[in-house]
């Protein structure tokens, strides 16, 4: 994987650990804004963080 696929392509715990906030806060934003995987890499659901990005802070 390239280093940008790999920064712009996070899980929920690698989210959790960047952004300081708990596995269920993002879990509950990708939720509520509706963002889902975009992929699975290595049997783990990613996120494209263009769109989870914001999902994740327009609450906060």
């Amino acid at each position: 994987m390239s280093k940008k696929l790999a920064l712009r392509h996070l899980n929920i715990s690698q989210m959790s650990g960047m952004f300081d906030l708990s596995r269920k806060t993002i879990r509950d934003r990708l939720i509520a804004s509706s963002v889902h995987p975009s992929q699975r890499i290595a049997g783990v659901n990613v996120y494209d963080m263009r769109k989870a990005g914001p999902a994740i802070f327009k609450s906060a």
